[in-house]
């Protein structure tokens, strides 16, 4: 019986050893997945969208700024970790954090948003999550409003027997009861 278990432990430390040094082989065989770095920003040709523009867009839908908070807003927080201190220390806590407060400038946002905000308004361009990729799509309102019409009207039917001043009246009615 203890030979059997002297082989085992033999048979086990032979295969761990050559599973070591087989495996850094096997994993030079195996093609690494590349993956796409910036989410892409999809744009027709008839539209001329500025470098600057593209880099913020592709930054992608998950890319967020941090929001500001404002000056009462981090008065309060002051007030909330001073609860958290010894009551000795509670007023020294205070001053210190109404001290940093006034000292407090934001940092500005290099990321032109409201250049992105301004150029869309502008040209009259709307931006869609693109499908299942993580980038986005630009297009003009008159483009996507007759893209949302035609697949609306490809899922609803449109009937010509029934009024919608009608139905609009029965759904008022049920709303009130």
């Amino acid at each position: 019986m203890q030979q059997l278990r002297q082989f085992q432990r033999l048979a086990d430390q032979s295969t761990e050893f050559l599973w070591a040094r087989q495996l850094p082989v096997l994993r030079t065989g195996v093609a690494k997945k590349v993956t796409n770095q910036k989410p892409t920003v999809h744009v027709p040709e008839q539209i001329t969208v500025p470098p600057d523009i593209l880099r913020t867009l592709s930054l992608g839908p998950k890319f967020t700024v941090e929001p500001k908070t404002s000056p009462p807003e981090l008065l309060a927080m002051v007030r909330q970790v001073s609860r958290h201190v010894p009551e000795q220390e509670q007023p020294h806590s205070i001053s210190e954090g109404v001290d940093t407060v006034s000292r407090y400038r934001p940092a500005g946002s290099k990321i032109p948003l409201r250049r992105v905000e301004a150029l869309l308004k502008e040209h009259s361009l709307t931006v869609l999550p693109a499908d299942k990729e993580e980038g986005f799509t630009i297009l003009t309102l008159g483009l996507f409003g007759s893209k949302a019409h035609t697949a609306v009207s490809s899922v609803f039917s449109s009937r010509e027997d029934v009024r919608i001043e009608k139905v609009k009246s029965v759904a008022k009615s049920y709303a009130k009861t």
